[in-house]
């Protein structure tokens, strides 16, 4: 009885480590596109500044 339970116990434990492992990963994804989103978000600010600033000279 001890033995099954230990046994159900190491797998649920073995089931729980992978679904934080792929978890993990899932949200390092997310971290890197909202990363890149960021700074394609920055580069239009930048454009649309120069933009503005090309058009005020004329």
């Amino acid at each position: 009885m001890i033995t099954k339970t230990a046994f159900r116990y190491q797998q649920e434990l073995n089931d729980l480590k992978a679904e934080n492992t792929r978890l993990n990963s899932e949200l390092l994804k997310e971290k890197e596109s909202k990363k890149k989103l960021e700074a394609e978000i920055e580069s239009y600010q930048v454009n649309t500044r120069c933009f503005r600033t090309s058009k005020n000279e004329f």
